[in-house]
């Protein structure tokens, strides 16, 4: 063997080292949060308990603890079904559900390492993205929830990956068909998959119009019909099923309700309180995205243990805007799935900073493309290149640092609060309640 391929292998040796090694830490970090406690029990994580149990027991996706029964028309209900044989064998047995969660995450960060490296061509921006990402705190507290977005994170990369290769090269009718299926269960296992469709369809369009080819507009009509289909059926079965105490989704989303208030909470709730929700004013949904910006703003910027940090985050996000830009000329799809994302989550009437779960990773690939970008065009300017290069990717660490810390406290008090009172929800599983007091790390 010459040294030129000797020094080939042994780089290509280190570099599966590294990924391996940052891949064993982030799986190692979120196994330590792999219990069978609660420690933060909201609707939504009920909301998936009592639908697996309605599923394996009564064989519907009703809502079975209401006074009178109805079929639930809200949440999709694809994690439900995946938790039902879980439920059927084990009961609630909450560790074997983190567990399966577990998994999820480890098929998300190989998939996740694939699709950013094939958008950015650099295998270490793609890891330093997924150990970002999945370190980032707010990912790592929806480990303390039952909630869909882990599933979802992992499906929608693979989405994605093949949604890219779909826009390079023309997929077979098969793969096509299975790529259709796949986006639809997006969509069933969490509202916002209808962004990949609308994001695909985008892109459909636009490449229509440049190329003029019927042949690769059919196969990607095959992507876009499956998928639309699927998802149809989901949106149908709530207008054909619904009773008349219930509102749509459609009324939901737009109700005159402001995120947090009373009346949308008795929106939210089955049968609602309300008999005929106002639609919201165009001044109202100006004034909803503007404080969900705010809201979701501070969700990301005040994501480190200390709010003085919060500061990186700022500059970082400035890193962000040409990245933005840079997506698009990539890959339409993924700027287009990116964009229209935040678009749902800003119009969305609840409030919740998991809502940026999914989105956390294509964040910090606008931030780290951006920083690229600019360090790019600032080539010829040595002492520019180097200022920019070098804080863009210091600051990028000085973040890595926090949310380390950060992650380390939330683990650190999520352990003490064994030594606090519990709750036997069952002979399954108990949950321990997050105080004001207890929960300042969140």
């Amino acid at each position: 063997m010459s040294l030129k391929g000797l020094d080939g292998k042994l780089k290509f040796q280190k570099r599966h080292i590294v990924i391996g090694i940052t891949f064993l830490a982030i799986w190692f970090a979120y196994f330590l949060m792999v219990d069978s406690h609660f420690y933060i029990f909201e609707g939504e994580s009920s909301h998936y308990l009592l639908m697996a149990k309605s599923l394996v027991v009564y064989h519907k996706y009703w809502d079975f603890y209401l006074p009178k029964p109805l079929p639930h028309i809200k949440i999709p209900p694809l994690f439900s079904v995946f938790l039902a044989p879980i439920y059927y064998c084990l009961g609630f047995n909450i560790l074997a559900i983190k567990l399966f969660i577990f998994l999820w995450i480890i098929a998300g960060t190989i998939i996740g390492y694939f699709l950013f490296l094939k958008l950015s061509d650099d295998w270490q921006k793609s890891l330093l993205i997924i150990f970002l990402n999945l370190l980032f705190p707010l990912n790592y507290l929806v480990m303390c929830k039952i909630s869909s977005e882990f599933p979802y994170l992992a499906m929608s990369y693979l989405a994605l990956f093949y949604l890219m290769q779909a826009e390079k090269k023309e997929l077979s009718s098969f793969k096509s068909f299975c790529l259709g299926i796949l986006i639809g269960f997006c969509f069933l296992m969490r509202s916002v998959g209808l962004t990949l469709i609308l994001a695909f369809a985008g892109f459909a369009v636009v490449d229509f119009l440049k190329s003029r080819s019927l042949r690769h507009f059919f196969h990607q009509s095959i992507i876009l019909t499956i998928s639309s289909l699927i998802s149809l059926t989901w949106i149908l079965r709530g207008i054909l099923v619904r009773a008349k105490e219930q509102f749509t989704y459609f009324q939901m989303i737009f109700a005159d309700a402001k995120p947090g208030s009373i009346e949308l909470g008795m929106i939210d709730l089955q049968p609602p309180l309300l008999p005929d929700p106002k639609m919201i004013s165009f001044s109202g949904l100006v004034q909803r995205i503007a404080d969900n910006m705010i809201f979701y703003a501070k969700g990301i910027l005040f994501q480190p243990a200390d709010t003085k940090y919060s500061y990186i985050f700022i500059i970082l996000m400035i890193f962000a805007i040409p990245g933005i830009i840079w997506t698009f000329r990539k890959s339409i799809t993924m700027g287009l799935y990116g964009v229209l994302s935040f678009i749902l989550i800003f119009i969305w009437p609840f409030q919740d900073v998991r809502f940026l779960a999914p989105v956390s990773g294509i964040i910090i690939f606008w931030i780290i493309e951006g920083t690229s970008y600019i360090t790019g065009r600032l080539s010829q300017k040595r002492i520019m290149y180097f200022f920019i290069n070098y804080m863009g990717y210091g600051l990028l660490f000085l973040a890595l640092t926090c949310f380390c810390y950060k992650d380390y406290r939330i683990w650190k008090h999520i352990r003490k609060q064994n030594h606090f009172g519990k709750y036997q929800v069952s002979k399954y599983f108990e949950v321990i309640p997050l105080t004001p007091g207890r929960d300042r790390f969140c």
